[in-house]
């Protein structure tokens, strides 16, 4: 496993204090070859002045939280490589690089040109506080969660229905997060997840299995969903499906090992799921 961080001299990015997209192509295209275009088209479903920028420009005001976001992020990669090993007995083949996005998600695992990469996004983490080692470390090991089910089951699959796109979704979120309690043996408190938002979703989950269920047919692309993204709320929540996601695995892995429902199919995931709805609990 590879990783290193990108942040070094970012004021070159802005000029008079606003974020420059030129300069940043440039810088990007350092990071690593071909990966603006990459950035750019995930991003351009947004309002780029009004949703990107606004984030962006809060990272110049922040040095000195970037300058400790570094060594946060080399302090919890340092043994990971071991971490992974003794829990998984398997190792993980990616790059992890910290770098400045265009708010494409605090983190994100993709394939180019023939690599995993991890990228950690540092407008997103400084917008949601999570410049502290115990969420670096949830997030970091939430997404070597997707690189596990990319190199020894499935990861991304593409459908023509966004009904079935979105379960794949929830399933593939719902991994990663059981691979992270797992990791870190269910230690995962921190500021964007609390009690409250745990208990509160824990009391409406039946509610919540169903509606997901019902939401498919109509509320299932990336700007009508309400279940996945820190901008989104199901019923005052955000990130519901990361708690519905893992409720889901954990009622798959009664029936199988963790191992061996990494490359379901989407039938299976379906019907596991109307199962799992009909639950009582």
């Amino acid at each position: 496993m590879i990783y290193r961080s990108e942040v070094t001299n970012l004021d070159r990015l802005f000029e008079n204090g606003t974020f420059s997209i030129d300069k940043w192509k440039y810088y990007i295209e350092n990071v690593f070859s071909g990966l603006s275009e990459v950035v750019i088209e995930d991003a351009s479903g947004y309002n780029f002045e009004k949703d990107i920028v606004p984030i962006i420009n809060n990272v110049y005001d922040n040095k000195e939280r970037i300058n400790k976001l570094e060594i946060i992020f080399h302090d919890v990669l340092k043994d990971v490589d071991e971490i992974i090993k003794k829990k998984t007995g398997r190792n993980l083949e990616c790059e992890i690089i910290l770098y400045l996005g265009l708010c494409n998600g605090a983190g994100w695992v993709i394939e180019h040109c023939g690599k995993t990469l991890i990228l950690l996004g540092i407008e997103k983490i400084l917008e949601l506080n999570l410049d502290k080692y115990d969420e670096m470390k949830k997030l970091i090991f939430h997404e070597l969660g997707h690189v596990y089910q990319s190199q020894y089951g499935t990861l991304n699959k593409q459908f023509d229905s966004k009904s079935l796109q979105m379960l794949w979704q929830l399933y593939m979120e719902g991994i990663a997060v059981y691979f992270e309690q797992s990791i870190m043996e269910g230690n995962t408190s921190n500021s964007q997840y609390s009690n409250f938002w745990k208990e509160g979703l824990e009391k409406m989950l039946p509610q919540l299995k169903e509606d997901f269920r019902k939401d498919l047919d109509v509320l299932n692309d990336r700007f009508t969903q309400r279940y996945i993204g820190d901008w989104v709320s199901y019923n005052g929540y955000c990130d519901a499906g990361y708690f519905l996601g893992e409720k889901f695995i954990n009622y798959l892995c009664l029936k199988k090992e963790f191992n061996d429902i990494l490359d379901l199919s989407i039938e299976e995931i379906k019907n596991e799921y109307n199962d799992f709805c009909n639950l009582k609990s």
